[in-house]
């Protein structure tokens, strides 16, 4: 499983390069976040070792495409103090990180399913929020 997450974070981090280039950001983070969905809520049809592999390999790369945008857009909008909001959103993965294993002792499965939710609520949020675009070829500064 750990080998399944690190495929899909690597094969994420290229891709998303990529997909940044084609898309808005806005495009991308709702895009993303209904692919969390949708991945998060299929965990709980099987849990053969090979179908939560294909799930985390999957889960994988749209998470690791977050993360770039999250840290794009802190560079994007706080241009001068991007590394203070840096040092708070490394805090909150840390939270997240210690909080997650009682989200498991408490949902067990349903675990995933919470999540999912979590990124449904995003999608509304993200909907009606614009966000700047992350491409250079946007960025009139150059």
């Amino acid at each position: 499983m750990f080998f399944m997450r690190f495929l899909g974070c690597v094969t994420g981090g290229f891709i998303i390069k990529i997909l940044i280039a084609k898309f808005t950001t806005q495009f991308l983070t709702i895009g993303i976040n209904i692919l969390i969905f949708v991945v998060l809520n299929m965990a709980n049809i099987s849990l053969s070792k090979y179908w939560l592999g294909l799930i985390i390999f999957i889960a994988s790369m749209a998470f690791i495409g977050m993360t770039v945008i999250v840290y794009g857009l802190l560079f994007k909008l706080f241009q001068s103090n991007a590394a203070d909001k840096m040092q708070i959103m490394a805090f909150m993965f840390g939270v997240g990180a210690m909080i997650g294993p009682l989200f498991v002792i408490l949902f067990k499965i349903r675990t995933f399913q919470i999540l999912g939710i979590s990124h449904l609520i995003s999608i509304v949020i993200f909907w009606y929020y614009p966000l700047p675009d992350l491409d250079k070829s946007s960025n009139n500064s150059e």
